[in-house]
């Protein structure tokens, strides 16, 4: 990062992350990079889009319009940084398919080979957020991939910690 940020100056080398906490450590060194450069591709994806209103802890208004597809309310809520943090328990039929559909999203495996019913899941799931104009954490990355032509603040580089474990929608994002 040190090398970067001296080829290109802190504020035009971004570095993400996958984890909240990998993200304070990177900007807590003395790498340089700017603080603001610094985040989860969520969080990056969050503020390019303007900070848009999320479907996280609005489960219970999901429940309420789609009952056969309930998910559990078990209090914990997913943060902009890191998605998969405290995500629950799963105590529903609906939170498997929630997260069937998050990982063909993230893997970008075309709709047609999704099962049944997670496809099923997914219409419902689609005509909440739309009604309610709401965005879930894999929509921040596929919204910022379809129509965000360059990164916050236009960086001319972007170095992505433990690039290794990334789907291949945070690949194509990046």
């Amino acid at each position: 990062l040190t090398e970067q940020v001296g080829r290109y100056g802190p504020s035009r080398v971004m570095a993400s992350s996958l984890t909240r906490t990998a993200a304070s450590e990177i900007a807590g060194r003395n790498s340089g990079v700017a603080k603001e450069c610094v985040g989860t591709l969520h969080s990056i994806c969050f503020r390019a889009l303007g900070f848009p209103d999320m479907t996280e802890g609005k489960e219970e208004d999901f429940n309420r319009a789609y009952p056969a597809y309930r998910l559990s309310l078990d209090g914990k809520e997913r943060s902009v940084d890191n998605p998969f943090d405290d995500a629950g328990s799963g105590d529903t039929g609906a939170d498997e398919l929630r997260r069937q559909l998050d990982m063909y999203r993230v893997k970008m495996v075309e709709r047609n080979l999704w099962n049944d019913s997670v496809r099923n899941f997914a219409q419902a799931w689609e005509a909440w957020k739309e009604a309610n104009h709401l965005l879930d954490f894999t929509d921040l990355l596929e919204v910022c991939l379809r129509d965000v032509e360059e990164a916050p603040g236009s960086p001319a580089v972007m170095v992505s910690d433990e690039a290794q474990d990334l789907n291949r929608l945070s690949v194509q994002l990046s």
